[in-house]
């Protein structure tokens, strides 16, 4: 046991180190005057949220491996555009980089929501997915098409929280009862197995609990929603790696902007945006675990796993959903039929990670 926590209290330093280790130039930052570029970028996160504080290290990132040839001004949500308008707003050029969630876009690219959270398949998956079985250029691919953007994945999330609920879940019958906030795919695959969803703001999640208007909800992870209140004004808290799924921050860069680029400083934004998205989930994995431990015993909230018959339930629903929407839409069907591929080919060695302590 004691070897195990050794080992597990390598990883965080390990992860701290690639949080917090030095951000080096990619490009020498002597020689000739060259130009620079000067760059506006908007947010759907508010000043001082976790997700606003990693997008400007994002931004400084690309700032330091550019060697100095591009800077980047930050505003935050609501400063020029509403959160749920940044997808436009930067394919119409109003600002030249947007720090924004897919599941924003799905009015536009239901498909895109593939990019967000997707009950049934773990983070681990998609992230590997995204980088080395062509998730990344699929979702590209939609959003250029789309928005008229070129996307970068900026703050991968730790597995989000399945459920913060008022009543506990024993069974399928517990669930059903709930009156819950969802959104985006997993919204969708409630609605599909005949639960109650109600679509709410992230910011209107507290108040809703507290009147009792909802029964339950889902937003984001611990590492997001404890300083929210979320957890604390339901009392029960549900996780499950394959029930819930992740959310996937991205970056996007409106595309005359990504196309006046010169070619070295496109891969120095390439390359920034890889090493952000990695030090952002470390940043979080550490962060929701110590979060997780405030929640329970500060707070006192009942921490449990879901159900293992919950738990499969929705996967087996979230998978035809998945198939039937595929049947109708060809993106859906695109991106789908890669991470459906993705899974079966490697789902039978994913109980290897739950070994790693």
């Amino acid at each position: 046991m004691k070897a195990r926590v050794r080992v597990f209290l390598a990883m965080l330093v390990v992860l701290g180190m690639i949080y917090l280790g030095p951000w080096t130039p990619l490009l020498p930052t002597t020689g000739a005057a060259q130009k620079v570029f000067h760059l506006k970028a908007i947010s759907a996160w508010p000043a001082g949220m976790g997700l606003q504080t990693l997008a400007e290290k994002h931004y400084k990132l690309i700032e330091a491996y550019s060697g100095g040839r591009i800077k980047i001004k930050s505003f935050t949500a609501g400063e020029i555009v509403p959160p749920l308008e940044v997808w436009e707003a930067v394919g119409k050029g109003v600002a030249d980089i947007g720090s924004v969630c897919n599941c924003y876009s799905i009015g536009d690219c239901y498909a895109c929501a593939f990019g967000c959270s997707t009950p049934g398949i773990r983070q681990i998956e998609k992230l590997t997915w995204f980088r080395w079985g062509g998730g990344m250029q699929i979702l590209r691919d939609l959003l250029k098409k789309t928005y008229g953007v070129m996307t970068f994945i900026s703050q991968p999330d730790t597995t989000e929280t399945f459920l913060y609920s008022k009543k506990p879940i024993r069974n399928l019958s517990d669930l059903r009862a709930l009156k819950i906030r969802s959104v985006g795919l997993r919204g969708d695959v409630f609605k599909y197995m005949g639960l109650g969803v109600v679509a709410l703001p992230g910011g209107e999640i507290v108040p809703a609990l507290e009147r009792g208007a909802i029964d339950g909800a889902e937003f984001c992870s611990m590492s997001v929603d404890l300083p929210l209140g979320i957890p604390e004004a339901a009392g029960y808290v549900y996780i499950s790696d394959v029930a819930a799924g992740a959310s996937n921050p991205v970056l996007c860069f409106n595309m005359k902007t990504w196309k006046s680029l010169p070619d070295d400083l496109k891969k120095a934004v390439e390359k920034a945006s890889w090493d952000a998205a990695y030090r952002a989930y470390g940043f979080l994995l550490a962060d929701t675990f110590y979060k997780w431990k405030v929640a329970e015993t500060k707070y006192k909230i009942k921490v449990r796993m879901v159900p293992k018959e919950v738990s499969e339930a929705i996967k087996k629903a979230a998978f035809e959903f998945y198939d039937m929407k595929a049947s109708k839409d060809p993106d859906f069907a695109r991106i789908w039929g890669s991470l459906k591929e993705w899974h079966e080919q490697y789902k039978k060695y994913l109980p290897i990670y739950e070994l790693i302590p």
